[in-house]
């Protein structure tokens, strides 16, 4: 039974959280502090909006349905665009995979497992819109600070969204070969398939991530006992 929910949806049949949940059947707003902090990466901004968060901030979504750890794992790989709300005035801000780290894990702290296995209105996970944004590094942060939390890792990176789409789906279409190295290594299903029948390779003609996919699968079938060494690139 997935432990996760559909965040503000209402009505649906998995468990609902104790941590409690948005306003129910509708989407919150990208507005919210939290979320602003989260987009930005701010962590002075972060550290004051759950301060006075009264709630777990699983409860906190966007129109979306996303959680500040989704938009956290989203942020662009090196500049994002982000847009003054209230003036309408284009900005760019720098976002390191380091200053996405230092956001994701105080929020962890706060949300805990609730927050990590939390889902959108696409089904999706944070790692999945880390995986389909191609960040690497953000997806070897959630998978860390996921374990530590005690979540059940390779149940949680095998889960499907609304699609059937793995993380591993959404990084081998988003081309990012080291986002999918990461998964993999962690447990993620080479030979899961979505609503169109489709394996995660199948979502590629990139021949040097197929030839990642298919080295680190014979590497994590192999039985110690029959195989001396296979070389896996990493």
């Amino acid at each position: 039974k997935r432990k996760s929910r559909l965040l503000g949806g209402g009505g649906s049949g998995s468990g609902s959280s104790s941590s409690g949940s948005a306003s129910s059947g509708g989407g919150g707003s990208s507005s919210h502090p939290l979320l602003k902090a989260a987009a930005k990466a701010d962590k002075k901004g972060l550290k004051s909006a759950l301060k006075s968060l009264a709630t777990n901030p699983t409860a906190v979504i966007d129109e979306q349905g996303r959680t500040a750890l989704h938009v956290a794992a989203a942020a662009g790989s090196e500049k994002v665009r982000l847009r003054a709300t209230l003036m309408s005035v284009a900005r760019t801000h720098t976002i390191t995979p380091d200053s996405r780290s230092k956001i994701i894990k105080p929020l962890v702290e706060k949300g805990g497992s609730d927050l990590i296995e939390a889902i959108d209105f696409l089904g999706q996970t944070a790692l999945h819109a880390a995986a389909a944004a191609g960040q690497a590094d953000v997806v070897g942060t959630l998978i860390d600070v996921a374990d530590s939390a005690g979540v059940q890792v390779i149940k949680w990176i095998n889960t499907p969204d609304m699609d059937g789409d793995t993380a591993l789906h959404k990084a081998v279409a988003a081309g990012s070969e080291g986002a999918a190295r990461r998964l993999i290594q962690r447990g993620a299903a080479t030979d899961a398939l979505n609503q169109r029948k489709q394996t995660p390779i199948e979502l590629t003609s990139n021949q040097s991530i197929r030839h990642a996919i298919s080295t680190l699968e014979r590497g994590m079938q192999c039985n110690a006992m029959q195989c001396h060494a296979i070389h896996v690139l990493g």
